[in-house]
């Protein structure tokens, strides 16, 4: 029997296959032929790709380095001004003078409504006291009270306008001195003479106004002040704020919410007082002024009753309402 050629070498061709297909799946050469596979399809892995730093740009020696900025702390106090820190410490030294008055001792105080009131004298607060007097007590603001009896019953207030006329002082001295023209020598020539201050007010215009165009910077600079010490306390006591003009005097109203006005006699006025300070300084820092008098902060309610702040004839003489 002749055996077919074709079918012999087909019948070689699947013996070896099994023979292939056993070891790799089975016995001491398993995986074998995987591996071999691997091995001849092996590439080499492509190497990371180095960081390239690309070099610096130095300045030319001309040309100016960009200093970044400072950085903003939202919860830091502006900075005080030269004259603020004078005030402060003229202030600091006239109060280390002061006696303060003695309670249950017997005083007789000038009003400035030209009448005396006699009594003892029961409590002192910031901006008041109470007198024990024939039939009762009396409550008596420090607006009530003639200013040459600040030094014995408010001390504060005394060393306030000292204060305040060292630092007025100041001002005038710089005031002649800018008014002496720079192609005179010193002395040269008398400074010239500024011109008589304009009629002021007798009474406020607490109606609404837009801010003139020169006042805006020194009111947006007092609002970024307010915002600060809302921050710090937490509480927000005024909603809005607007500025006049008025002859020499630069006038800031400020509508006043229930977060002030709910406050005790002795909060509103210490309240008042610092609010006032810090209107009068940032008025003479953009030069809008020539004494702190002539800043005047007016305290108004949402009806626009005014419920403090200056005295219209002084910016400094500050009152609440009772």
């Amino acid at each position: 029997m002749r055996i077919n050629p074709i079918f012999l070498v087909l019948c070689v061709f699947a013996l070896i296959s099994a023979v292939f297909l056993l070891t790799e799946v089975r016995g001491p050469f398993k995986g074998w032929a995987t591996d071999v596979y691997s091995a001849a399809n092996y590439e080499e892995p492509a190497p990371a790709l180095e960081p390239v730093e690309e070099p610096v740009e130095e300045p030319s020696p001309d040309e100016p380095v960009a200093e970044p900025p400072p950085a903003v702390e939202p919860n830091e106090p502006p900075p005080m001004s030269e004259l603020e820190l004078l005030y402060n410490d003229e202030y600091t030294k006239a109060f280390a003078t002061m006696t303060r008055p003695t309670l249950g001792e017997q005083y007789t105080v000038k009003l400035r409504n030209k009448m005396d009131v006699e009594g003892r004298l029961d409590e002192v607060a910031a901006g008041r006291i109470k007198m024990r007097v024939e039939f009762g007590t009396m409550f008596i603001p420090v607006d009530n009270v003639h200013p040459s009896e600040y030094e014995r019953l408010f001390p504060e207030q005394a060393a306030k306008l000292m204060a305040v006329k060292v630092v007025n002082e100041i001002l005038k001295q710089r005031a002649a001195i800018a008014s002496v023209p720079d192609d005179e020598p010193d002395g040269a020539t008398e400074p010239a003479r500024r011109p008589p201050p304009a009629t002021g007010r007798t009474k406020y215009d607490p109606s609404p106004a837009a801010t003139p165009e020169h006042l805006k910077d020194t009111r947006d600079m007092y609002g970024q002040w307010l915002e600060f010490q809302k921050r710090r306390v937490g509480v927000q006591f005024v909603d809005k704020i607007y500025a006049k003009e008025a002859g020499r005097n630069v006038e800031l109203y400020m509508v006043m919410n229930e977060g002030y006005t709910v406050q005790d006699y002795d909060v509103r006025f210490s309240l008042a007082d610092a609010l006032w300070r810090s209107w009068s300084f940032r008025c003479q820092g953009a030069g809008l002024i020539r004494s702190m008098s002539n800043a005047h902060l007016i305290l108004i309610d949402d009806k626009l009753k005014i419920v403090g702040g200056s005295s219209v004839h002084d910016g400094a003489d500050v009152w609440v309402e009772k």
